[in-house]
């Protein structure tokens, strides 16, 4: 069955013949002082029986694989390799720093619980100090007697303002708690806003490098790839 398959001559420039069918020699015009203008790099005996594979040696001609050789040639020549399409790997680009204003809770006021305290207490010292001024608006004839009521005037105005003192005291607790909870709810809500703000910010700046990264690298591999089949067109595998 006659050999139909394609054959390539190649000399110092690249492909310089291309047949079908079983191997011959090139024509007249491409060999060593036939007519025409001989290709550099090639001397072929038009006359020579024809090996198969390329010329790797001297005049005799070797043969090896991807090529055409002609025993009695000057010089033989071993075809380039196909050039293989390497692209750039993809850099993932350094993540930016995600920065944002930390929580900051309220702080315990002790001046501001005073101020309720007193002004709880109000009502009651003013009772304790009116019970005080009448009782000692009475009239003792004996100056010992006298003694020993101031003494327990005094005394009782004492206890009194205490517990007037120590319930205004639980009072003010419970309106300073009230007003603290509040305050830790604004400074709760002011972090989350803060925070989320700055959340969208990093997720539009991460974006935006990745997006950039992406299109060079897209567009390096694309330079890369005209490259590439520039080679195959000048070395006659396109």
């Amino acid at each position: 069955m006659p050999n139909t398959s394609s054959y390539s001559i190649w000399g110092d420039e690249g492909l310089i013949y291309q047949g079908t069918g079983p191997p011959k020699p090139p024509p007249a015009s491409l060999a060593a002082g036939g007519p025409g203008t001989p290709v550099p790099g090639l001397s072929i005996d038009p006359n020579a029986p024809i090996q198969t594979g390329a010329v790797s040696g001297g005049g005799a001609g070797g043969a090896a694989s991807g090529g055409v050789g002609y025993p009695g040639g000057g010089g033989g020549y071993t075809p380039p390799e196909r050039p293989v399409f390497d692209p750039p790997e993809f850099e993932m680009p350094e993540a930016p720093g995600f920065e944002y204003e930390e929580y900051a809770g309220p702080e315990r006021d002790v001046e501001r619980v005073e101020e309720l305290r007193t002004k709880a207490a109000g009502p009651g010292v003013r009772r304790a100090v009116q019970a005080m001024q009448r009782a000692m608006m009475q009239e003792y004839k004996n100056p010992n007697l006298a003694r020993l009521a101031m003494r327990d005037i005094l005394a009782g105005h004492g206890e009194a303002l205490s517990s007037v003192y120590g319930g205004a005291g639980q009072t003010a607790e419970r309106q300073y708690a009230g007003e603290f909870a509040g305050q830790q709810a604004g400074a709760r809500m002011k972090f989350e806003a803060g925070y989320g703000k700055a959340a969208q910010e990093y997720q539009a700046t991460w974006a935006g490098k990745r997006e950039e990264a992406m299109a060079n690298w897209q567009a390096q591999v694309e330079q890369q790839k005209r490259d590439y089949e520039m080679q195959l067109m000048e070395g006659g595998w396109m």
